[in-house]
């Protein structure tokens, strides 16, 4: 907190902390958290769910973001997520039972260019097809570089 002029700009790294120790952020430490910067624990929470790097529950070894911005959705988003969720099993918002995979939808990850565009855990990949994507997923089941 003494790294910020204002301390209370420590707070999204104090989430990731947490985040990297418990592989996310359980409301326990959105409370604690709250305490620590004397702030309202409402506070912390729209933080946390404002931002698509930060999760309030757990999430699998690898997360599959799908972008769903017009751009994204123009270009067939929809179907890759339908594609997903049947080859993995699980909806949005779900984690396979092996937990290996949760897949999400995001408002936008900024590469509208390249669009369908999917986040597989901190890496982007444009111009996305079902191919590419079952690809994608083999190759983590696989451990093959991707």
């Amino acid at each position: 907190m003494s790294r910020y002029p204002d301390f209370h700009s420590a707070l999204i790294p104090a989430l990731w902390l947490v985040q990297n120790e418990l592989g996310y952020v359980p409301p326990r430490a959105m409370e604690e958290l709250a305490e620590i910067f004397k702030i309202p624990p409402g506070h912390v929470e729209s933080v946390l769910s404002f931002y698509t790097m930060l999760h309030s529950k757990p999430v699998g070894k690898h997360l599959l973001q799908v972008c769903r911005s017009v751009s994204c959705m123009l270009n067939g988003s929809d179907e890759l997520v339908a594609e997903i969720e049947k080859y993995l099993g699980i909806k949005v918002g779900q984690t396979t039972q092996d937990g290996v995979f949760t897949l999400l939808t995001v408002e936008c990850l900024g590469a509208c260019g390249g669009a369908p565009v999917i986040q597989m855990d901190y890496d982007y990949h444009e111009n996305m097809s079902w191919e590419k994507i079952k690809g994608l997923i083999e190759s983590i089941r696989d451990g093959t570089p991707r």
